[in-house]
């Protein structure tokens, strides 16, 4: 075999398979005039009032509704899923998953959107159920469910659900620092603001990054939902919408996107009345995450930037937090005074979070143990200084078998090395509990600093000058003070006399 024309050919085969795992440039130029390709399952349920009449009037109606209502952005094909898929959106839509669409209908991953339509019969009407899947994220919509009271208003109420469902979805263009750049999908298709597919000025979004094979399939574990991360679209500018980034990591959104790259996000909204957040440590090697009672945890309004107390958490560490006034807010976990973690929140989206943040426990106790440190070297050094005034008033009186005294009493006083090893000692016994890096730090900076004040107002020189100065005054005592003279005694009035009435009388005329 000639392996002279073998390597080219290879070579060829190899540029083949690279070319189609790339996104055709055309495609990416019309991202914002295609519509979403939308495939609708529906599922109904064994019953006599649940007839293929009716199915075949909802599947008319509900595509006769999408294209009223909504129009050039939804291409909608309806049909009936697979028996195993079926009987799972009866029993229970939320058990259905990614993997059991993949095993029976892989290509359904590859349009915009699927919706799980479940609709059954009871003496309550007819339970209709609509649960959306992102193809492109792979991630699921919360379950709406709701009951219409005729068979005449089920396409209504099946559409309604449908609209509830559906998150646009937006492309990240670009991001740096806390700006970002996203043009929404099939945006120049939207005609309304109110269309579901319409994404606007002040809408919030979640952002997604999806990592792809060189066939442009999902790696494994390679679809991740940026943590504590939201995007508020805060102006326009034509087919792009400029946002502000909020996030608690840092370089979540860093990097290039290419085809084996992708950043998406999805506009979400609040759903539940509340999301239940569950505040624990960070877990390391020795010890497993634990729950974190009693820290307070605040809301900051995004534009106004007030900060308002929402409550504290319970001996779980958890707390339910309730929808905001604005969609989007950010939430501060504080223990004491110190602000522990920083986390941009849709309260509502989801049912429960969990927030990994540093044990702050260990910090507030070295806190507590320096405040108790800095207290006492403020009473040594006013005893200090008393004791000074002391010996100095001893000294001027000649008394210095008494200024002797109180140099010995200053020697009794704690000195800066006994505190320093108070310090070293307490020290050594919080750091043996193994903080994380950040704590450790912070504890560090206190105990620095105390030292640093210690050094600067305690003196352990000042007991021997005390002590040179009155043996200085022994060498040359100071000779007796005359007695003050004994002042004059004050001296006594003259007693002025009483007029009579002959020195009275007016003189003879």
């Amino acid at each position: 075999m000639n392996t002279s024309r073998v390597a080219p050919l290879l070579f060829l085969v190899a540029a083949i398979e690279v070319l189609s795992a790339r996104p055709c440039a055309a495609a990416e130029e019309i991202w914002e005039y295609s519509p979403y390709r939308i495939e609708v399952w529906l599922a109904l349920d064994d019953h006599p009032v649940l007839t293929e009449r009716l199915e075949s009037t909802l599947v008319r109606q509900i595509k006769q509704q999408a294209h009223i209502s909504v129009g050039a952005p939804w291409s909608l094909a309806i049909t009936r899923p697979v028996d195993a898929i079926r009987y799972e959106m009866l029993r229970d839509m939320e058990r259905v998953g990614v993997d059991d669409i993949d095993a029976v209908a892989p290509e359904i991953l590859e349009k915009d959107k699927l919706f799980l339509v479940s609709i059954d019969y009871s003496t309550r009407g007819f339970h209709v159920a609509v649960r959306e899947l992102d193809g492109r994220t792979r991630t699921w919509s919360p379950t709406f469910a709701s009951y219409a009271q005729s068979n005449v208003l089920v396409p209504l109420t099946v559409f309604d659900n449908m609209r509830k469902a559906f998150r646009a979805v937006t492309r990240i263009e670009s991001s740096r620092n806390k700006d970002a750049t996203v043009r929404p999908r099939g945006g120049g298709l939207v005609l309304s603001e109110n269309s579901p597919a319409y994404v606007g000025v002040g809408d919030t979004l979640l952002p997604i990054i999806r990592r792809n094979d060189r066939y442009g399939k999902p790696l494994n574990n390679g679809i991740k939902t940026a943590p504590w991360t939201f995007l508020q679209a805060t102006t326009r500018d034509g087919a792009v919408l400029i946002c502000d980034l909020h996030s608690g990591m840092r370089g979540v959104l860093s990097g290039r996107t290419s085809s084996r790259t992708q950043k998406l996000a999805l506009r979400v909204r609040p759903v539940h009345e509340h999301t239940r957040l569950i505040c624990e440590t960070r877990p390391t090697p020795d010890e497993p995450s634990r729950p974190l009672p009693g820290y307070d945890i605040y809301a900051k309004d995004i534009e106004t930037e007030k900060l308002e107390l929402i409550g504290r958490t319970d001996w779980r560490g958890v707390i339910d937090i309730p929808q905001l006034p604005k969609v989007l807010g950010l939430i501060y976990v504080k223990n004491g005074a110190q602000p522990l973690a920083r986390l941009p929140m849709v309260p509502g989206l989801e049912t429960e979070l969990t927030a990994q943040v540093a044990d702050d426990d260990i910090r507030l106790q070295a806190e507590g143990y320096i405040s108790g440190i800095q207290s006492r070297m403020l009473d040594i050094v006013a005893s200090r200084a008393l004791v000074n005034t002391r010996v100095d008033d001893r000294i001027e009186a000649n008394a210095l078998v008494g200024a002797q005294y109180w140099v010995e009493q200053f020697r009794s006083i704690d000195t800066r090395t006994d505190l320093n090893a108070l310090l070293s000692q307490q020290r050594s016994q919080l750091i043996n509990r193994n903080p994380d890096r950040r704590t450790a730090t912070k504890i560090d900076q206190l105990y620095g600093d105390t030292q640093n004040m210690i050094a600067e107002y305690i003196d352990d020189q000042m007991a021997d000058e005390l002590s040179a100065k009155v043996k200085a005054a022994k060498r040359n005592p100071r000779p007796a003070s005359p007695p003050e003279p004994e002042p004059a005694p004050p001296a006594t009035p003259t007693p002025t006399p009483t007029p009579t009435e002959e020195s009275t009388a007016a003189p003879a005329a």
